[in-house]
């Protein structure tokens, strides 16, 4: 999940470098950042999780 996360980001970065640069308009790829902003904010919400509960395990 972190290896994920780390693309998701990486991914968010090319895409504002490439709006940044004026390469493609940021209207052709709006969408694109969308999708990457959710795809970081569930990977990191799964990892936050994920550690909670290693830090809480349930007595089951």
């Amino acid at each position: 999940m972190m290896i994920a996360l780390k693309e998701s980001r990486e991914t968010r970065y090319w895409l504002k470098l490439l709006v940044a640069s004026e390469i493609i308009p940021q209207e052709r790829i709006s969408h694109l950042q969308t999708e990457a902003e959710e795809l970081t904010r569930i990977l990191g919400a799964i990892i936050v999780s994920k550690n909670s509960d290693r830090r809480h395990p349930s007595n089951s």
